[in-house]
């Protein structure tokens, strides 16, 4: 089943191409609706498990369970947070 991603209307384009490129099951939609939400935030503003925040910072384990949950890979998720400029903390390998 394809998830969908609610995103912000300025982040859409670049998402919307992103997800077409990588032929990731996913789809955008509008704000407010699918399993996770894409916004701009404040410079390193902290992702929450429903919320990214372009620019913003995420755990480690966060960003792992997320991928999960939206059903791609690990090596996909950290794709599209480099896409967002979201950086990953608190890395469980130690790498970040």
């Amino acid at each position: 089943m394809t998830q969908r991603i609610g995103v912000a209307p300025d982040l859409e384009p670049q998402v919307r191409a992103f997800l077409e490129e990588e032929k990731a099951d996913l789809e955008t939609a509008p704000p407010g609706e699918g399993v996770l939400q894409v916004e701009r935030g404040e410079p390193k503003q902290e992702c929450g498990p429903s919320t990214l925040f372009a620019g913003g910072r995420i755990p480690c384990a966060l960003a792992l369970e997320t991928a999960r949950r939206l059903g791609v890979t690990p090596a996909l998720m950290g794709r599209f947070l480099n896409l967002l400029e979201i950086k990953i903390h608190h890395c469980q390998l130690g790498c970040f």
